[in-house]
């Protein structure tokens, strides 16, 4: 621990430890001397460690990241080591799209990550290899988005407002009260943006030895709205017992145009069709979620008793309009116009209650907890033909309703024990019934699939000293098949590329392990660590083209995949004004068949990422982010890298964030500027390929924008001022 304070001597104490089965240390008296100096002016700074390291997870206190400021949290998750996100925003931990993402440690079905402002994020959690403790959904493990929260004492707050290139724009509210036994807090956040994308495809298919080839040119741009609203209390009952209640709602509207040209060729280059698509669609959603929470607390501190209620509902209606107009060519195909309207709607409701109890055993500690988990999603999604007599007709051949629920009842246990005063093991197992049942509609067919599973995981950490240590961990997780991969129903929306799911596919699961150690030398922490994870019946998009050059996509349980690789992560405190960040990971993939190509496919890839923030006194913040993500086998079924397909591999990936950050009115009022993609070198190119067809793509999306933001916090610097003045009168009476 080191004890600073403004005109005192600082003090260092070494060796101090805090276990399970000692929680709490009593330093005693403190005394630190007193240094005569005149200070004029004193400016008070509160930043904490930007990475600290615990049993089973790893923590990324993300609130003061600049390069961020003023967007959302994928723009967070573009700065995690070890994390990538694709171009439409999907997640991937350690190259594996198969992540488990949570909110507050609870799956949200409101807010999306490209919704969610990142002025509400307070830190990030990556945990993978969780405890029993943890849903074990997401083989490669959980990223657990922690937003901020504040119960001090008094009234405080923050306003910000941010502004972006091409039509961007948020702002945020947060506010918060506390007197005696009551805290009460609510949260507005408002987001507009403006989202522009190209797309190029290319695809080659024989078939009998003929060649004939595909092209596709497209843009896109997308505008919407987003409104979210959160309101909470506590109740501090005495001290042992704690009741919290809160709520949040959200409105999230968008509209959007494509345009795409459709050209296709035959082996001379001579043109055999050619149609130009066009389509707007408009999306309205809405939602509400509720959280009851209890906690108990005991004389004996090792003890703890929580349990909790979550609910959320969302509804969401999506319309679009899709007019094709086909050009006429000598060889006979005739020019006409098509004109086509789909209509879906559809909700989700997830119910969670949870119960978990913490105590003291056999000179251990002791975890044990239930829960149960109950979801459904109902869909209706129609499809309409115009025709030029009698208007818009159903098309019941193309309209589908579809509804899926799954039930999980869950228990664990935990038990945690301190060998020596240098070596922790913690063991946990946790086992699930669950019950799922999808209902295709339509077609009057109902598949059910009930099945039992356990979750061992194990947990071994040695301290060298308070600065080194090396730990182990082992866990075993599932993936199970999202709804819309069940769904055996054929899309129908793009004619020369079908999809359907299939209801027959069953859970992926793995088994992981991984070896890691952190080493402080003065400034410098090091971090490496080596991981392998196996897994079983992974599920993969499997994609094929007929002799008429139309793709069919569906969904199938593959042999098995697995990846290796080592991570490695290094601090590095040159100055007290300038702290470098650089991320290393190593990986390869392999997932056997079979599948359509009945291959192997394999890869080795890697991630660079390098983060340098400079802390100017009396100047800025300015922080430097750099991405490289080099090419690598890649899911196709959601645009995901590794762990599902033996049928696509991406191409290298980069680029450079830049912000700063400037402070006034004693650091309560702030100014931040960033630029996200410096030198617009962001773009996602992929290849797709099968026994009789070789496809490329290349998607870009509005990448480069250059925000401006000002927040303002009230009352916040007054009560330090306060507890400034409280803690000097304590170190006087030290003297």
């Amino acid at each position: 621990i080191r004890l600073s304070f403004i005109g005192y001597s600082t003090r260092t104490i070494d060796s101090i430890f805090i276990t399970p089965k000692q929680p709490e240390v009593n330093l005693g008296t403190l005394r630190i001397k007193l240094v005569e100096n005149n200070l004029q002016g004193v400016e008070i700074t509160e930043k904490r460690a930007p990475i600290e390291y615990n049993l089973d997870k790893k923590v990324y206190n993300v609130d003061q990241n600049i390069v961020s400021m003023g967007g959302t949290a994928i723009d967070i998750m573009q700065t995690i080591p070890a994390v990538q996100v694709d171009i439409d925003g999907n997640v991937s931990l350690r190259g594996s799209g198969n992540v488990n993402i949570l909110i507050d440690g609870k799956p949200s079905n409101l807010v999306s990550l490209d919704q969610l402002p990142s002025s509400m994020v307070e830190r990030v959690e990556i945990v993978t290899n969780p405890s029993a403790r943890y849903d074990p959904d997401g083989t490669t493990g959980i990223i657990n988005i922690i937003l901020k929260k504040n119960r001090a004492e008094g009234f405080n707050g923050m306003v910000s407002v941010n502004a972006g290139t091409n039509d961007k724009y948020n702002a945020s509210v947060n506010l918060n009260y506390r007197e005696k036994k009551f805290n009460f807090f609510t949260t507005y956040n408002f987001r507009q943006f403006t989202n522009k994308g190209t797309s190029l495809l290319h695809r080659e298919t024989n078939i009998n030895d003929t060649l004939s080839y595909l092209d596709q040119s497209g843009n896109s741009r997308r505008k919407g709205n987003f409104h979210n609203f959160m309101l909470g209390t506590d109740y501090f009952i005495d001290n042992y017992n704690t009741l919290s209640l809160s709520g949040m709602y959200n409105i999230r509207e968008n509209e959007g145009k494509e345009y795409m040209d459709n050209l296709n060729t035959n082996y001379l280059h001579d043109t055999l069709s050619q149609f130009y698509r066009n389509s707007a669609n408009t999306n309205d959603n809405s939602g509400y979620q509720g959280i009851l929470n209890y906690k108990r607390t005991f004389d004996d501190k090792a003890k703890e008793l929580t349990a909790d209620v979550f609910y959320s509902h969302s509804d969401g209606s999506s319309d679009n309009l899709i007019t094709q107009q086909y050009a006429q060519f000598s060889n006979g195909w005739p020019a006409r116009l098509i004109q086509q309207k789909t209509i879906s709607d559809k909700s989700r409701s997830t119910l969670t209650a949870q119960t978990d109890y913490v105590t003291s055993l056999w000179a251990g500690r002791l975890e044990t907890g239930y829960k149960y988990r109950y979801s459904s999603e109902d869909s209706d999604y129609g499809f309409y033909d115009y025709d030029s007599t009698f208007g818009w007709v159903s098309d019941l051949s193309r309209s589908n309703r579809f509804k899926y629920s799954e039930s999980i009842h869950a228990a664990y246990l935990i038990y945690t024990r301190e060998i020596t005063d240098k070596l922790y093991i913690q063991g946990g197992l946790r086992a699930e019934a669950a019950q799922t049942e999808s209902n295709q509609v339509t077609q009057d067919s109902i598949f059910k699939n009930d099945y039992f599973s356990l979750f061992p995981t194990l947990h071994i950490r040695y301290n060298f000293n308070d600065k080194n240590l090396i730990q182990f961990s082992y866990s075993r997780r599932v993936n199970r098949p999202w709804s819309r991969f069940l769904n055996p129903f054929i899309d129908y929306s793009d004619p020369l590329n079908l999809s359907a799911g299939n209801p027959a596919l069953k859970p992926e699961y793995s088994n992981s392990l991984e070896l890691g150690s952190t080493l402080q030398i003065g400034n410098t922490t090091f971090i490496p660590s080596v991981f392998y994870t196996n897994t079983s019946g992974v599920i993969s998009r499997i994609m094929s083209v007929d002799n008429n050059g139309i793709s069919f996509t569906t969904f199938k349980n593959q042999n098995k995949s697995s990846a290796a690789g080592i991570e490695l992560i290094l601090t590095q405190q040159f100055f007290k004004w300038w702290r470098l960040n650089t991320n290393f990971s190593y990986y390869h993939a392999e997932v056997d068949g079979p599948d359509v190509t009945q291959q192997t496919a394999s890869s080795n890839s890697w991630t660079f990422r390098l983060n340098s923030l400079m802390s100017i006194p009396r100047l800025a913040d300015i922080q430097i982010n750099f991405n490289y993500n080099s090419p690598m086998v890649f899911n196709p079924s959601t645009g995901r890298h590794g762990g599902g397909g033996t049928q696509g591999k991406m191409d290298e990936n980069y680029w450079a964030d830049l912000g700063l950050k400037k402070g006034f009115l004693d650091g309560n009022l702030s100014l931040s500027v960033r630029l996200s993609d410096v030198f617009k070198t962001m773009k996602f190119n992929m290849t797709t390929y099968g026994s009789n067809f070789t496809s490329t793509s290349e998607r870009t999306r509005d990448s480069r924008i250059l925000f401006v933001g000002l927040s303002y916090k009230f009352n916040d610097y007054k009560r330090r001022q306060q507890k400034l003045q409280d803690l000097i009168q304590e170190l006087d009476e030290f003297e």
